[in-house]
């Protein structure tokens, strides 16, 4: 079995005490007023002349809502310079190494350059290579991370840590930035409000906290702008590998995967796990199959035990952790499955109904979000295709139930205090609300048919 010292052990001590403290109180300072969404309720885009009312009003508020979302990105973003801008290699409130979780895949990626494959399976090696880089010689991170992304991480490691976190940090952005652009040039009816589209894109609050604590969180939503592409371009075999490329966590690749094949694409489906266990295999000529074996090994035991990632339940949104946190074990492992079970059929029930690829790629994003089993918070920036499918939406049609919980659905990470003295993950309660409320939205046909409906694979 794994060592019992876990990454959440590790990571998310520093990231309710020092990082996560400071954005989390500066967020619920500005999150009040009118709401980061208030422009949701604008009323709809019509064709008529640009000074006739609706689109005077349609203007203004898009302006208003600008204001309001980048006052918050200011706070959220300065929260997050005050802990790293600071000098020597610890956070100025943390007191754990900037970037914090980035220390795994730098070890890993330095350990993969030198040849050590057999360190990145092994948690007490593992652990001794992390110990130089950590204020605590009592913890460190677990291997649960395959060899491919140690690879993949091989030419950071080559420069000093913090260099190499400035560049994935860099990096991260652009991939996030990249996805917010791709999705909303998917959503013709967002393309009158670029600069407010990238306002709201900056102060959700998962984007700095996941710059903050240096998780690669952006590979995956990145894969998902990728599945979007390919969906518009009706090709099964691009959307099924970029919905593979979700396999550098299989608790992410499982649910995507359980959307498709129920969702009427099967062939998606398996070009997707494909895909994932291509990459693993590919590795193998450097990494040596022994070492990829124990990787296997490793999420298997993870897989079996998933308290053992799971510490600090108020800092995530997946369902299991929410029952997890109400009820007996045997009793939230079978709510767990009748509510993972439920959001995976909505969201393929939108897949069946539509052929949008955004609000397709949208729904699999939030439901791979809710039946994940292990899940932080940093991870929830896969869901902004959902948001921009969303708010394509509400530009155009009256939706007041999914007006207010996208809103909802965009504050709600900022009520971890919430969960940490009641035992209720209120973000796992919203995101379910949500999908339930989208899928309607489109199986009811309340959806707008247009301009918002390139035609996709079915």
């Amino acid at each position: 079995m794994p060592a019992a010292s876990s990454e959440d052990d590790r990571a998310t001590a520093g990231r309710i005490d020092g990082k996560g403290v400071a954005i989390i109180a500066v967020s619920l300072i500005s999150a009040g007023g009118r709401g980061i969404l208030a422009g949701a309720a604008a009323p709809p885009v019509t064709p008529e002349p640009s000074n006739d009312r609706p689109t005077r009003r349609q203007t203004a508020r898009a302006r208003e809502l600008t204001i309001h979302a980048a006052a918050l990105a200011a706070l959220l973003w300065s929260a997050v310079a005050l802990d790293l801008v600071s000098p020597g290699p610890l956070g100025r409130f943390s007191q754990f190494p900037k970037g914090n979780d980035f220390v795994q895949f730098y070890v890993a990626g330095s350990l993969a350059a030198r040849g050590a494959f057999a360190a990145l399976a092994d948690p007490g090696l593992f652990a001794d290579a992390q110990r130089p880089m950590l204020p605590d010689a009592g913890l460190a991170f677990p291997p649960v991370y395959g060899p491919q992304l140690a690879l993949f991480f091989a030419p950071l490691s080559r420069v000093p840590y913090l260099w190499a976190y400035a560049l994935w940090a860099g990096l991260t952005s652009v991939l996030v930035a990249w996805t917010v652009v791709v999705c909303r040039n998917r959503a013709p009816s967002l393309g009158r409000w670029p600069v407010a589209t990238a306002a709201i894109a900056a102060a959700y609050p998962p984007f700095p906290y996941l710059i903050l604590v240096g998780q690669i969180s952006a590979v995956g939503v990145a894969s998902l702008a990728l599945g979007a592409i390919a969906l518009e371009r009706r090709s099964r075999l691009g959307a099924g590998a970029a919905i593979g490329l979700l396999g550098y966590k299989a608790s992410l690749l499982v649910p995507a995967v359980a959307v498709c094949l129920l969702g009427g694409e099967p062939l998606v489906a398996a070009i997707a796990i494909a895909t994932a266990v291509a990459l693993l295999v590919a590795v193998v000529p450097l990494a040596g199959a022994a070492s990829v074996h124990a990787f296997v090994v490793n999420t298997l035991a993870y897989a079996r035990q998933p308290d053992l990632l799971a510490k600090n339940r108020y800092l995530m949104a997946s369902l299991r952790t929410f029952w997890e946190m109400l009820l007996p074990h045997h009793a939230a492992i079978a709510a767990y499955a009748l509510s993972g079970a439920a959001v995976v059929g909505a969201a393929a029930l939108v897949w069946r109904r539509t052929s949008n690829p955004l609000r397709r790629i949208g729904v699999l994003g939030l439901a791979t979000v809710l039946a994940a089993p292990h899940l932080y918070f940093y991870d929830l920036i896969l869901l902004v295709p959902a948001f921009v499918a969303s708010a394509a939406i509400l530009v155009q049609a009256r939706a007041l139930a999914l007006r207010w919980c996208t809103y909802l659905a965009f504050v709600a990470p900022l009520a971890a205090p919430i969960a940490a003295y009641t035992s209720v993950q209120p973000v796992t309660i919203v995101l379910c609300a949500w999908l339930a409320v989208l899928a309607r939205t489109v199986g009811s046909g309340a959806e707008p048919a247009a301009p918002d409906d390139p035609r996709s694979a079915r």
